[in-house]
């Protein structure tokens, strides 16, 4: 994939929309139905677009194709023509990029500049002149970007190089740059102020970040599963958001990158689903943000909040007529002269727009069904008549008004297609007003409303309600097997023990209405639940870490009464952290090399993640924490030889003081790490070397350790032969009973007493010849050392692998 360069986003001016629209050249788009773009379509030459990309003229645009090369429009993407001179015959272009007075095109033969509309030369290709110090950008180049001083390559099975002059020459990724050897990077992008951008990498095995101009990475891909992600993009007006395409949908970050969840799965009348997003488009208008992804399966607009906490993305289609059945897209951007027009590029059939034409009301809402009196009910059910681009949809909101029309303010919370008419409103009239939507790029609060006709003048009710006498509100309990005390998601919660005392007999037909409230976690800011009018309520994850009440409505002939709202309930339990698909470990076994490990995905968006690398034995097993080791990367050490390592990921959906516990999960082991291999000789004359050093197997040894109170924890002194590591397991003195040699925790009926010592934790310290001091604190990792009697057992191990014999020493926690 190659790096989409932005376009500005589309102001909103709804009032003159469409008066614009009817000046689009027909050439450039149709109303409401895809048009192929004029030069570039099958017929042309242009079967397949991957990326678009705007020059420093705005309306001068690129596309790159697979296989044909690169097309120019000078018209804004009305026209095209082939734009490939001195490129090599049935090109595939990845990138294109414009700096430094140059157009860059990254393709799959190496990278190609133009200057000044010439044609296209080769950047740095060819051999070697010194193999051992390559200067060439011998690759298929995936994407371009700039950064302070260099420009950035990201290349198929090669990482990322740099070039500090402009691509004459270029530096390939050192082996212990924090991405794994033989990456292959499909996206760049650059966020961030001018002078210090952020550096994100789209890759094969996840996404990476650079605080450095692209010297060193780290994986930046927490939540997101082990898949290749295509693109990378920041939100428009919120520099901490950032939603990355996948080969498994859509996800989003909203604290710039740190950690992910899927976006792809919102509560609209349909989800964008898994399938494969290559490209994005984002526009922002007042307090709604407007996505576009191109898919497999065509391009859909998602609808989310613009603020630090954005909620939920809404996901439709967008329409597909036009496009012929080619409905597989590699990117989408915008016209800049053509408000509410797109470009898509299609696997198929080259590039494709589409203008959009707003909701327009022809015919007003008819007024709302019902009787105009208190405790009665009025619907809202006509939406009235509208043209333009399908699919609209609709929203509704009640006002109260003074007069027939006039004097209207809305009614705060009443946006149902039904509303209960109140004391508030006695003789006022009602109306609703509609507010319709379609896919239109620019959403926001110019979006077209038109109102109904009014109600009649609202009249007091006909009798006494339910609970004219005595009333009193519900109490909530949870059923069975959960603990109304400790309530978690998934328990059913049961409304109880309401009291109705009607002043007169409620007459045969008699209802009782529920409505479950979702508060904050102090019971107070509540709001209706959509769809939870039962008596029970079985909680979900959105209600995890608040609180909930219920309120309770009884009607008879003469209209309906509304209890006060329930107590609320102790804050409900979130889920556990639960796994999707497991951790996974990249890179190569060696000293010096980068071992990546990723965090999998998981179900829930709030899950955080702690890491700490282990080292384990040959076999597998004793497996000891990696002393200072818990970022997304280890580069292991001489000291490693011999051993394997693991990274454990602890999950935990909240703060670690609060229920639920957090869950450990593991990467798989690498193999046994070892020296990295020596250069291949090569085929030569005479006989082969002689042998080699003979290795070291003398096993170090360890002196007696010596354990003394210190501030802040315990210090154990002791001495070692030769440099290397030291493996401790901290061990926690407890009950236990005689069973033949061994001492089984617990005590036992007739069974000698005994003292069971159960590891508690374990860490690895490098550690130099001679004295050293290992110091335990009142922590270890996340586990706290309470009160009670200690041991340490302490192995030493040298540079080589050798393992020593080990030695304990007791202390004790007071």
């Amino acid at each position: 994939m190659g790096t989409q360069t932005a376009r500005r986003a589309l102001p909103v001016l709804t009032a003159t929309i469409v008066a614009v629209l009817v000046l689009a050249p027909s050439a450039s788009a149709a109303l409401n139905s895809w048009t192929g773009l004029i030069g570039l379509n099958a017929i042309s030459g242009a079967n397949w677009v991957r990326t678009y990309a705007t020059d420093s003229i705005p309306t001068t645009i690129y596309a790159g194709t697979e296989g044909d090369g690169v097309f120019k429009s000078v018209t804004d993407g009305v026209s095209w023509s082939p734009f490939s001179a001195g490129l090599p015959g049935n090109t595939s272009v990845r990138a294109i990029f414009t700096g430094n007075g140059k157009v860059y095109a990254g393709t799959d033969n190496g990278l190609f500049a133009s200057t000044a509309g010439g044609a296209w030369q080769p950047e740095a290709q060819g051999p070697e002149a010194d193999p051992n110090h390559p200067t060439k950008l011998n690759a298929s180049v995936q994407a371009v970007a700039s950064v302070p001083g260099n420009l950035l390559a990201g290349t198929a099975f090669h990482g990322v190089y740099k070039s500090p002059d402009g691509g004459n020459t270029w530096t390939p990724p050192p082996a212990n740059d924090g991405m794994p050897a033989g990456e292959t990077v499909w996206a760049l992008a650059t966020f961030g102020p001018v002078g210090t951008p952020l550096v994100f990498a789209a890759t094969g095995s996840g996404i990476y970040r650079s605080i450095d101009f692209g010297s060193t990475w780290a994986l930046s891909s927490d939540g997101i599963p082990f898949t290749t992600t295509l693109r990378v993009i920041q939100d428009g007006s919120n520099p901490n958001i950032l939603y990355a395409g996948t080969a498994s949908g859509l996800y989003r970050s909203i604290n710039l990158g740190l950690t992910w969840a899927d976006a792809g799965d919102g509560p609209g009348t349909q989800d964008l689903g898994g399938g494969t997003v290559r490209g994005l488009q984002q526009f922002t208008s007042g307090a709604v943000t407007r996505l576009y992804a191109a898919t497999d399966n065509g391009l859909w607009t998602g609808t989310t909040g613009n603020g630090a906490l954005p909620g939920p993305v809404s996901w439709r289609q967008v329409t597909q007529a036009g496009l012929g059945g080619h409905t597989i897209m590699w990117t989408v951007t915008n016209f800049l002269t053509t408000p509410g027009t797109l470009l898509v590029g299609t696997q198929g059939d080259g590039g494709f727009a589409l203008t959009f034409a707003p909701p327009v009301n022809t015919v007003a809402p008819s007024a709302p069904l019902g009787t105009a009196e208190i405790g009665q009910t009025l619907l809202g059910t006509s939406v009235g008549t509208w043209t333009g681009t399908d699919t609209i949809s609709y929203e509704r909101q009640w006002q109260r008004c003074t007069g027939n029309g006039t004097g209207c303010a809305d009614i705060v919370g009443q946006d149902q297609l039904g509303y209960t008419i109140v004391a508030a409103d006695l003789n006022k009239y009602l109306r609703f007003v509609i507010t319709a939507k379609n896919d239109f790029p620019t959403p926001g609060p110019l979006a077209p409303t038109k109102a109904s006709a009014s109600s009649g003048q609202v009249t007091a009710a006909a009798g006494m309600l339910p609970g004219g006498v005595q009333q009193s509100a519900a109490s909530i309990t949870t059923l069975a097997p959960g603990d109304p005390s400790l309530p978690v998601v998934g328990d059913t919660l049961h409304a109880q023990n309401w009291l109705f005392n009607p002043a007169v007999s409620a007459p045969v037909g008699s209802h009782t209405y529920f409505q479950w409230l979702r508060c904050d976690e102090n019971g107070n800011a509540c709001v209706v639940i959509p769809g939870a009018v039962g008596q029970d309520y079985v909680t979900k994850t959105a209600d995890a870490e608040v609180r909930l009440r219920v309120r309770v409505s009884g009607s008879n002939a003469f209209g309906t009464a509304v209890l006060q709202d329930s107590g609320a309930t102790n804050t409900i339990i979130p889920d556990p952290a639960t796994q999707l698909t497991p951790a996974t470990l990249v890179g190569d076994p060696y000293v010096g090399s980068s071992l990546v490990g990723g965090v999998g995905s998981w179900k829930s968006p709030k899950t955080n993640w702690d890491r700490q690398w282990e080292s384990c034995d040959a076999d597998g097993t004793g497996c000891n924490s990696i002393f200072g080791e818990t970022g997304p990367g280890y580069v292991p050490r001489a000291q490693d030889v011999g051993q394997r390592i693991r990274l454990r990921v602890t999950a935990d959906v909240n703060e670690s003081y609060k229920l639920p516990h957090s869950v450990d999960v593991y990467t798989p082991m690498s193999a046994v790490i070892a020296h990295p291999p020596g250069p291949d000789p090569g085929p030569g004359p005479g006989p082969g070397p002689g042998p080699g050093p003979t290795p070291d197997t003398t096993p170090p040894t360890l002196g007696k350790p010596v354990a003394k109170k210190v501030k802040g924890g315990t210090a154990i002194t002791t001495g070692l032969s030769e440099a290397g590591s030291l493996s401790i397991t901290v061990q926690k003195a407890g009950a236990g009973h005689r069973s033949g040699k061994s001492c089984k925790a617990g005590r036992k009926k007739h069974a000698k007493s005994c003292t069971h010592w159960a590891t508690f934790a374990s860490f690895v310290k490098p550690a130099a010849a001679g004295t050293t001091t290992i110091t335990i604190g009142h922590k270890i990792g996340k586990k706290t050392l309470h009160r009670g009697s200690y041991r340490a057992v302490i192995t030493p191990r040298d540079a080589a692998g050798n393992k020593g014999a080990s030695r304990t020493v007791s202390f004790s926690v007071r």
